[in-house]
């Protein structure tokens, strides 16, 4: 592997947000190669900032950042969802040290613990702790922590992150970290009129995801 990081940006129907958190990345006091998956086959994406761009003649669901990994040559990769961007210029800095310190498992400004019962993602939001899923908005790990994660397995699913997450894991428990510190050093961005979370059964399916996947993967110890 190479040093430094790949950021995989991802975009369906916010162009005007994607032109900023490039800007924003571009800033960096570590400067990162960039990739673009883009969604939305209605618009044809171009930015001369970016290394590789895919301009995808269907949508396919936030999964499809992960198809970019095996082209990923930098020993740090990070993903980032199209409503948010670091708003500080050693925002990539400060993950990759993040990352440092919890080598194992994925870095993030969001993300939960699974919790028993009937619906084990409704457990509270993690300011600064070790975590279970660290949600699909920001992830940022060692490039080589993907090996795990059996990718031809994935399909066009909603909820790769905790997919992602579940297997990164190893079947070990907290092995991810959240970061409020990280989360300061990033700014929300207009939604528009989308958004997987303006889907009403959203909470219902993430929970029967991970049910789904405990079942036939096992439990993390």
């Amino acid at each position: 592997m190479k040093k430094g990081i790949t950021v995989i940006l991802l975009s369906w129907k916010r162009p005007k947000n994607i032109y900023k958190i490039i800007d924003a990345f571009t800033k960096q006091t570590i400067k990162p190669r960039i990739f673009l998956w883009n969604n939305n086959p209605e618009f044809k994406f171009e930015d001369d900032r970016v290394e590789w761009i895919v301009n995808s003649n269907q949508d396919l669901y936030s999964y499809a950042r992960f198809l970019m990994i095996p082209m990923v040559e930098t020993e740090y990769v990070m993903t980032m969802d199209d409503d948010l961007m670091p708003n500080s210029d050693e925002f990539l800095e400060f993950a990759i040290n993040l990352v440092k310190e919890h080598p194992d498992g994925i870095v993030g400004p969001f993300g939960k613990r699974i919790v028993g019962g009937g619906s084990p993602y409704n457990g509270p939001e993690i300011r600064t702790d070790h975590a279970d899923i660290v949600k699909g908005r920001c992830m940022c790990m060692r490039t080589e922590i993907m090996e795990r994660v059996p990718l031809g397995t994935l399909g066009r699913i909603r909820n790769d992150d905790i997919y992602v997450s579940y297997h990164a894991a190893n079947g070990k428990k907290n092995t991810h970290f959240i970061s409020w510190a990280l989360r300061e050093m990033t700014e929300d961005l207009p939604e528009g009129n989308c958004g997987m979370d303006r889907d009403p059964n959203h909470m219902l399916s993430r929970n029967q995801f991970i049910k789904e996947l405990l079942n036939k993967g096992g439990k993390l110890q």
